[in-house]
């Protein structure tokens, strides 16, 4: 999806950022965006809400696949 394909694109400046404040950055966006999913004013929300969604969650896994490598 968008958001998978927007976390892989950013996952490369995981390292020059640091892994806790990406990770802190992926809780923000997907917080953000599950606020924007559920109190959607109109359904034209829903998208920009899953989309933010997506994106924390993708951010977030490509830290955590990183995260190893340092050990």
């Amino acid at each position: 999806s968008l958001g998978a394909a927007g976390g892989q694109l950013v996952g490369a400046d995981i390292a020059r950022v640091g892994r806790v404040v990406s990770l802190r950055i992926s809780a923000v966006l997907v917080v953000a965006g599950l606020m924007v999913f559920a109190f959607a004013p109109s359904f034209a929300w829903i998208p920009l809400g899953a989309v933010l969604w997506g994106l924390g969650a993708a951010l977030g896994v490509c830290a955590s696949w990183r995260a190893p490598l340092d050990a």
